[in-house]
């Protein structure tokens, strides 16, 4: 069966397969969109799903268009309902039928886009934490299906940050084969997690994706079911409740706006109202029913969501809503659930406790209001008392301050010393990139921003970017919202700085994240150098462990009394203000165990620092590596250990040294002498091969080091610079820990200096000189550098290359010259570019063609592959081709080739490329960050294959087939 038709879940082995998709249209006197929609859905590169048409009573032609477009593709079925019961209404009366495990309820007019199952899926199965459902970003297109937007303007308008950003890591993260790492990762980038959030925050319809277990907690059948309109409106907002939304800020569906449409009457624009005038009323009071629900039912929601979450749940269902009555705007407080659902709650709260939640959540009035219909048009006189005392309470308020009571907001929290200089200017720091700057610093001294602070004080707020990591744990929340603090006061005085925030453990990442700062859990051990720290291979061992740290008390070197043999590796600098307190401890632990030996040199009573190549000698001349401090940072040491081949005894520890400790060969014990001495000895007896121990190590903190170079390259493309790193091998293992240590207006000396000097920045190939050279000889080339060398090693790597250029340009005697000894051809459709170009070749073709489509089209023919043939000569079509660009025709209207008519667009290139394309060959598209050649390449050329993507004048991906 080909990769096409099949779909595997990598990281499971055969224990689990990917879930089945449910998509359920619901369809009512849709006749004229229906098919399109259907067809959208057989078209999804996600093959695992079932497909349920919903006919809700139509009596137009929709049922013949139904039959027609499903055929008899197995993965479809037809329900027939006789009467209209309203979207909702339907959905729930099949639900029942519903298989998968997730779902997706698709609006009979809108379109999925290609990649739009496997996108959701993929994005469920690699969240941080588990979500109710996900929602992506749509295309507003006419009734006809040209595109009018690319983007859903509302989808992004958030005022609050989101609870966590990103997909897992690759490695750590269930994966479709479906979604490829380059795929994965810009999804990653594009999606974020809202937790307990209020108000709409979810693309319209179709661009949902609920899990079934959510779905089936939100069921109810009401007894009006043609009361249930928008499914939408109902089912986000329940769901959310119960594990949150997963935000997808990509585009995966196209929503279309016609005068039929249940809402839309024009696209969004701006702070233009586009929602119908008289659906405004309709769905605010649909937007209560939620919460009519969840009150209804508190006996069974309050198991499922027990104490305080069914009250959050009341919370986020209770925004007020506005509606519009006889063209006057009414405030109308969401009291009518409460007073219909008041007995019951009674029963399951009791009355006081119900009485106290509800004054905590209704103005006086809406508590009246609430009272007075709960018990027949009249307070009880027991309620009306305690009414009247409160009435009075905040009247003796009132009457002694000479004011309405207000409870006083609480104070703004000044801004520390601590963001300011401070007196060591001393930190550790590494320019990763000179232009744009890129900095990657540690929190040292109470400088909570690193080398950030000294920069913005000499440069200002220059566009600079900082990638930043707590030397010691920042996990406690005090230290954690010092950072906070720091942080928001530096974007204040430098708003054009980026501050990334690279954390040791998960708890110190959310604690930034929930605060709005950009933070990922990237454990900063994975920068010690394996080329340092390595077994050694004719390495005598002489002691049982070894145990590298400064001679502090909160070391606990005392825990380790009871190994037979313990060597001891350590430091003292000038910036210790506890030298004497270290010199006794050292004195102390070798005059208590004569068989343990330090192997620094010592300078007054200290250890002098070894070279890290001295300090690696050490480690292989003992069997076990040591950590015993209960709290620190992530400590290099346990990585260093690992790296040369040491297993590990770990006491239990604060900090995230233990994020890339494996079970097989590090132990976690208690902190006793006797446990730590048994967990050596334990170890010691099992020989773990010390090549097994580095191999298993490495393999953990690559894709750490390819997500952390990653985060580099989209640093430099914010800051207008190029991605370096998409291919290369990790450039900084001379230098353990990356960093180094000095004060930083010496950092800063460094950053001038190689801002001066001419240089290649970090890791650039080569080859990518030999490109340029190549380009400087032809002017108005439109590909930059670094787009070349991409087509360019592909090429090369095709001896005797079939290669087939779609648009001609300034460029194209270039590609004859790279692909000597080859086959080369161009596609134009411009007869005065293709006869330029023909003058400038001296043996490769260059073929006339005519599109006859417009670029605005490009929704309406995604699925229909007969307009999407090209009408090209037997020489092009008679071979398959090695390489294939697509870079032509015009894919943007203000061309000027194109001046008083609309441009073609790529949609018949792109379609044709992979006709075209040999087994084992390449298609690269130009400009993906367009939607209509970004959709293209996903539905014909598949996101499963994407294998490059780098940005230079514009998005340039590769697909591999």
């Amino acid at each position: 069966m080909s990769d096409d038709n099949f779909v595997q879940l990598q990281g499971t082995g055969d224990i689990a397969s990917p879930p089945l998709v449910s998509l359920v249209v619901i369809n009512w006197n849709y006749a004229p969109y229906v098919g399109a929609a259907i067809d959208s859905i057989k078209r999804q590169d996600y093959p695992r799903f079932e497909a349920i048409v919903v006919d809700n009573g139509s009596t137009d032609e929709s049922r013949e268009v139904i039959a027609r477009h499903v055929g008899d593709d197995p993965r479809f079925r037809v329900v027939h309902l006789e009467n209209n019961l309203g979207q909702l209404g339907a959905f729930l009366e099949t639900f029942e039928t519903v298989k998968g495990e997730f779902v997706t309820i698709v609006d009979a007019d809108d379109l999925l886009f290609p990649s739009f199952v496997s996108s959701h899926v993929q994005v469920h199965l690699a969240l941080p934490r588990n979500v109710a459902l996900t929602s992506s970003n749509v295309v507003e297109m006419t009734e006809s299906g040209r595109a009018l937007t690319g983007t859903y303007a509302s989808f992004t308008r958030w005022k609050s940050p989101p609870t966590s950003r990103g997909l897992r890591a690759p490695d750590a993260a269930l994966r479709l084969s479906t979604v490829s790492d380059l795929s994965y990762r810009q999804l990653s980038d594009a999606t974020t997690i809202h937790h307990h959030r209020r108000g709409w925050i979810w693309g319209p319809g179709t661009s949902n994706m609920y899990r079934r277990s959510a779905l089936a907690l939100a069921y109810h059948i009401p007894k009006d079911r043609t009361g249930f309109l928008a499914a939408d409106s109902y089912l986000c907002r329940f769901c959310h409740i119960f594990g949150g939304s997963g935000i997808i800020n990509k585009h995966l569906s196209a929503y279309r706006i016609h005068d039929r449409n249940y809402f839309a009457e024009r696209e969004s624009i701006g702070s233009v109202r586009k929602n119908r005038s008289d659906s405004e009323t309709r769905q605010q009071l649909e937007a209560l029913e939620p919460l009519n629900v969840l009150l209804a039912r508190a006996e069974f929601f309050t198991e499922v969501l027990p104490g305080k979450f069914f009250w959050r749940a009341v919370d986020q269902l209770s925004k007020p809503a506005r509606v519009r009555a006889g063209g006057t705007t009414v405030r109308r407080e969401a009291t009518a659930p409460y007073s219909d659902n008041y007995k019951s709650l009674k029963q399951v709260f009791g009355e006081d406790n119900l009485l106290a939640r509800l004054k905590e959540r209704l103005s006086p009035g809406g508590l009246r209001t609430v009272l007075r219909e709960a018990h027949g048009g009249t307070i009880p006189p027991r309620l009306r008392l305690g009414l009247a005392m409160e009435d009075t309470k905040s009247a003796l308020e009132g009457l002694f301050t000479n004011k309405p009571f207000v409870p006083r907001p609480k104070p703004r929290p000044k801004r520390k010393a601590s963001v300011e200089a401070t007196p060591s200017e001393f930190g550790a720091a590494a320019i990763l990139s000179f232009d744009p700057p890129i900095i990657y610093s540690g929190m040292a001294f109470g400088e909570r921003m690193g080398i950030a602070a000294a920069f913005g004080r000499r440069y200002g707020s220059l566009p600079a970017a900082f990638l930043i990591y707590p030397c010691w744990t920042i996990q406690p929340e005090r230290d954690a919202n010092l950072v906070i603090e720091a942080a928001k006061a530096h974007q204040e005085d430098y708003p054009a700085h980026h501050l990334v925030f690279l954390c040791n453990t998960a708890a110190e990442r959310d604690r930034l994240v929930q605060a709005g700062l950009d933070a990922h859990l990237l454990n900063k051990n994975f920068t010690v150098s394996e080329k340092i720290f390595r077994p050694l291979p004719n390495a005598t061992i002489e002691f049982d462990a070894v145990y590298n740290a400064r001679f502090d008390r909160a070391k606990r070197h005392y825990l380790a009394g009871k190994i037979p043999r313990v060597a001891y590796i350590s430091f003292a600098d000038d910036f210790t203000a506890t030298r004497r307190d270290q010199r006794a401890a050292l004195a102390e632990t070798l005059a208590r165990h004569p068989d343990h030996a330090l192997l620094n040199p010592t300078k007054d009573g200290l250890p002098v620092r070894l070279p890290p190549e001295d300090v690696n000698e050490g480690l292989n001349r003992a069997s076990v590596g040591l950590c015993l401090s209960r709290v620190e940072g992530s400590n290099y040491a346990s990585m260093e250990y690992m790296l040369a081949g040491l297993p590990v005894v770990s006491t239990p520890s604060i900090g995230g040294r233990d994020v890339y400790f494996d079970h097989e060969f590090c132990t976690i014990c208690d902190p006793a002498p006797a446990a730590v001495s048994y967990a050596v000895q334990a170890l010691i007896a099992r020989a773990i091969p010390r090549d097994y121990i580095r191999n298993r190590t490495l393999a953990k903190i690559e894709p750490e080091r390819r997500r952390f170079l990653a985060l580099i390259d989209d640093l430099s493309e914010r800051l207008g610079g190029k991605r370096r790193y998409e291919r290369a091998d990790w450039p900084f293992g001379e230098t353990s820990g990356l960093v180094t240590w000095k004060k930083y207006g010496e950092h800063l000396q460094d950053f001038e200096k190689g801002r001066a000097a001419p240089r290649q920045a970090c890791n650039e190939h080569v080859s990518l000189a030999d490109i340029e050279a190549l380009l400087a000889k032809t002017e108005d080339v439109q590909l930059q550098p670094v787009e070349v060398l991409n087509i360019v090693r592909a090429i090369r790597s095709r001896p005797g290359c079939s290669l087939l250029f779609f648009g001609c340009g300034n460029d194209s005697a270039i590609w004859e010259d790279v692909n000597r000894g080859g086959t080369t051809a161009f596609v134009e459709d411009d007869p005065a570019w293709a006869e330029t170009t023909r003058a400038k070749l001296k043996h490769s073709n260059v073929y006339l063609a005519d599109y006859g489509t417009r670029l605005s089209d490009w929704i309406s023919l995604l699925d229909a592959t007969d307009s999407l043939e090209l009408d090209l000569p037997e020489e092009v079509t008679s071979r398959q081709w090695d390489v294939i660009v697509v870079d032509g025709p015009a894919g943007y209207d203000n061309c000027e080739e194109y001046t008083g008519r609309e441009a073609p667009g790529r949609m018949k290139s792109i379609y044709m490329a992979s006709k075209l394309v040999a087994q084992g060959g390449a298609v690269f598209v130009h400009d993906c960050e367009r939607l209509a050649e970004q959709q293209y390449a996903e539905r014909y050329l598949g996101s499963h294959r994407l294998f490059v993507s780098v940005k230079g004048r514009a998005l340039l991906q590769g697909y591999a087939f």
